[in-house]
């Protein structure tokens, strides 16, 4: 494949990856190292038939906005947080990824501003590069989160051979467990206090008594 016009970023096997994931799925046990198969559901950078993609983030915040903070809502209730389990895991090998977020990469692969905030519930755009990113060689994307105005908080797609299940062999999980109530009430004070501002694109959920159990 031909990289001379592409800004690349290598995911190392010393980077945390934080992903939340349901304690139950489909009726089975769920699982932290699941990639998508985009066939049943809509993600984003889903990949069509076997091969498989697991979204993951840079830290505990950053995954638990992308599950409860995406979409408007009466909020996030306590018994929602509970349902999810969350897992600190390292890839088990370098990998290659696409940055979405250089501005040398812009106007590279389909790589705009379209592509960037793309709030299409089906994701057409986005699912079309992940295509052309699988197909061409590399082994995810990396992008800043919508909802952090700081740039700190940046997320991974990570793709895989086949979907389901690959503990193991794409991801090593450091540690799993319930979602700590510290992490949900630094989140929940964050959004309080407006720190992030609304978002035109995934406009912050209503506040209530009942959010986080407040």
């Amino acid at each position: 494949m031909s990289t001379a016009k592409v800004v690349e970023y290598t995911l190392e096997p010393e980077t945390h990856l934080f992903r939340i994931y349901l304690r139950e799925f489909d009726g089975h046990p769920g699982s932290a190292v699941w990639f998508c198969d985009g066939v049943k559901y809509d993600c984003r950078f889903d990949l069509r038939g076997e091969p498989g993609t697991c979204y993951t983030s840079s830290s505990p915040e950053g995954a638990f906005i992308e599950v409860f903070y995406r979409t408007a809502g009466v909020g996030v209730l306590q018994s929602e947080v509970d349902k999810r389990l969350i897992a600190d895991m390292t890839v088990t090998q370098p990998c290659q990824l696409i940055p979405l977020n250089v501005n040398a990469n812009q106007g590279v692969m389909g790589i705009n501003h379209a592509l960037l905030h793309e709030i299409d519930e089906k994701y057409p755009l986005s699912r079309a590069f992940a295509q052309r990113v699988w197909h061409a060689g590399w082994k995810g994307v990396r992008w800043n989160g919508l909802r952090d105005a700081t740039g700190t908080r940046v997320n991974f797609a990570v793709f895989s051979e086949f979907s389901g299940d690959q503990e193991g062999k794409e991801l090593d999980i450091a540690r799993t467990g319930s979602i700590a109530q510290s992490l949900v009430a630094r989140v929940a004070a964050e959004f309080r206090t407006g720190e992030l501002g609304p978002s035109g694109l995934y406009p912050l959920k209503d506040r209530s008594d009942e959010i986080f159990g407040s």
